[in-house]
């Protein structure tokens, strides 16, 4: 049986739109209406929206909150892409472990009824760069993408990291594969391995 790649998907960034939910928050915290997900210009949102200890900690709350997770949608175009890059590839996803009793389990149940990635293909972990058994890492976080990257050449693997291009990660000096859209990312895969 030929080998079939590994897909590694970011969860919040890629295939969810997390940041939306995240201003929604954000404007009823602080008290404003005026926020909007393109006035995230770095990775760390809170100071995008200039937000203090105390508020940030709220926000943290309402993230950690049940039903949160389960609310979120995906962005367009990725429930169709996953399916067409799973005609030749494995897709599992790595997403970030929130705090709190419902976040983990939310998540599982997220993947598997919205995107049809089944529980055993999510993993959540800080820390993606060990995973290296993927061959290809698609992340919003081109901090991440450079550590999986570096983790892969260790362990004398082949890499694609490729990032998906978002208003946080504009400036973040990434060099590399760039997608902006979902049939970009699907594109990109097809041509490398089919």
């Amino acid at each position: 049986m030929p080998h079939r790649p590994k897909i590694i998907l970011d969860c919040d960034g890629v295939c969810g739109d997390f940041i939306t939910p995240v201003t929604r928050a954000a404007n009823f915290i602080m008290g404003r209406t005026d926020l909007t997900p393109k006035l995230v210009d770095q990775w760390e949102m809170t100071k995008s929206y200039g937000m203090d200890a105390t508020q940030k900690a709220a926000l943290f709350r309402i993230i950690s909150a049940p039903g949160f997770c389960a609310s979120l949608r995906p962005y367009p175009g990725a429930v169709m892409g996953i399916r067409e890059i799973a005609t030749f590839a494995d897709v599992h996803v790595a997403t970030f472990p929130w705090d709190g009793d419902y976040w983990h389990r939310e998540r599982e149940l997220w993947c598997r009824d919205v995107l049809g990635i089944p529980r055993f293909r999510v993993a959540q972990l800080s820390a993606k760069e060990l995973m290296t058994e993927g061959d290809v890492l698609v992340e919003d976080k081109a901090e991440t993408l450079v550590e999986w990257n570096h983790a892969k050449r260790r362990h004398a693997g082949t890499a694609l990291p490729i990032l998906f291009a978002r208003p946080w990660n504009r400036r973040s000096g990434w060099t590399g594969s760039e997608v902006e859209t979902w049939p970009q990312l699907v594109n990109l895969l097809k041509r490398r391995f089919t």
